[in-house]
């Protein structure tokens, strides 16, 4: 599958080296979690 893109707004800042970008791999870790958080910020706001 495809690898995910990068911009400015979806860059990895922490832990780089750890990331996954593989689409493939993102879902099949998405579908083995019991439960799954999701964080971003917008406007320098948490959500």
């Amino acid at each position: 599958m495809a690898k995910l893109g990068e911009t400015e707004r979806t860059r990895i800042r922490r832990a780089p080296p750890r990331a996954v970008t593989e689409s493939s791999a993102l879902y099949d870790i998405i579908d083995e979690a019991y439960m799954c958080h999701v964080g971003f910020v917008v406007d320098g706001n948490p959500w």
